[in-house]
């Protein structure tokens, strides 16, 4: 295209004539679906992956959490967008890189006090081979007269994929006490992870 026609398509959706001097051009086209990204260069706006993860059964465990099902596997009536999260003995792999929005539910009981009970997210930067918290978060329970008590704890936060044969998570149950119930479930997300891909890394 001509300078002058490429000139009329940015400017036609808010780029002047000297922003456009300063703009990479070959990166992705100016349109309702797209946006202006802060290094000068077109994005899609659309969202490319979304998908959700959820414990098919109740667990008692302090450790890593690994009865997980995808929503589409057992859910007719939901479904994903993009490529499939995969998912191992509990660790999760990404289908593709760039910018996670991550978002943790657990449900957990007990018929015992509990000062602190909570999910931890943890990422590996090497396949494994040591793992870090990303993102804690605690409730506790107060058993009265011994019945089973349940609570809810959820969390969200992002994380930049760039290495998709080392960069993965996981999730596990943190407690003060061995004894503790994770609720599972084959028809909703009691305790869970749902991941949105928002964006290139």
């Amino acid at each position: 295209m001509s300078r002058a026609r490429d000139l009329s398509d940015y400017v036609s959706t808010g780029v002047s004539a000297a922003e456009f001097d300063q703009l990479d051009t070959t990166s992705g086209t100016p349109g309702s679906g797209n946006f202006l990204r802060g290094d000068k260069t077109w994005a899609s706006a659309d969202v490319k992956h979304a998908d959700m993860w959820y414990m098919t059964a109740a667990v008692t465990t302090a450790a890593d959490l690994t009865a997980w099902s995808s929503v589409t596997t057992d859910k007719s009536d939901s479904d994903r967008i993009g490529t499939a999260i995969t998912e191992s003995s509990g660790v999760f792999t990404f289908p593709e890189t760039g910018i996670y929005l991550i978002h943790t539910t657990l449900q957990a009981g007990d018929t015992t006090d509990q000062d602190y009970i909570g999910l931890i997210l943890q990422n590996t930067l090497n396949n494994g081979g040591a793992w870090a918290t990303l993102q804690d978060s605690y409730g506790n329970i107060t058993s009265g007269g011994g019945a089973q008590v349940y609570v809810n704890v959820s969390d969200v936060c992002m994380v930049d994929i760039t290495d998709l044969s080392n960069h993965k998570i996981r999730m596990q149950l943190g407690a003060e006490a061995a004894g503790v119930s994770v609720k599972g479930s084959t028809s909703s997300q009691k305790t869970g992870l749902t991941f949105i891909r928002l964006g290139a890394t």
